[in-house]
């Protein structure tokens, strides 16, 4: 019988699907060798601040522009920074690097909705 798969192997497994994946080979040559491992750091340090901003929601009892602000950009960052990861080759760390930028795209806009769902609660009406 087949185990389950873990967390890990199915944002490997959703990250390695063709459309996923649309390499650039001018990408590599412009910005070097090093590039996915730079990109990765990059992206972690994304993905910590936008689970930081998701932290942060639960205890604010009302939003402030700046914060709503920085929601909507860390979320646009987010698009973009998976399109980007879309354009590296097929490499384990590249397919890592989708994994995590995807991951960091669906936390992002998990943030708006959160903050899109308690800013439209209205009381309750007796």
């Amino acid at each position: 019988m087949n185990e389950p798969m873990t967390d890990r192997e199915r944002g490997l497994q959703r990250a390695t699907v063709p459309a996923m994946i649309r390499p650039s080979t001018t990408l590599l040559e412009r910005k070097g060798g090093g590039y996915p491992k730079r990109f990765y750091r990059q992206l972690k340090a994304e993905y910590n601040a936008t689970h930081e901003i998701l932290g942060g929601i639960e205890w604010q009892a009302h939003f402030t522009p700046e914060l709503l602000i920085r929601a909507v950009r860390n979320h646009d960052r987010a698009q973009e920074r998976l399109n980007q990861a879309r354009r590296l080759p097929r490499t384990s760390l590249c397919a890592r690097i989708r994994a995590l930028a995807q991951d960091n795209a669906d936390v992002a806009l998990e943030v708006l909705e959160t903050i899109a769902n308690i800013a439209n609660r209205a009381p309750k009406l007796h």
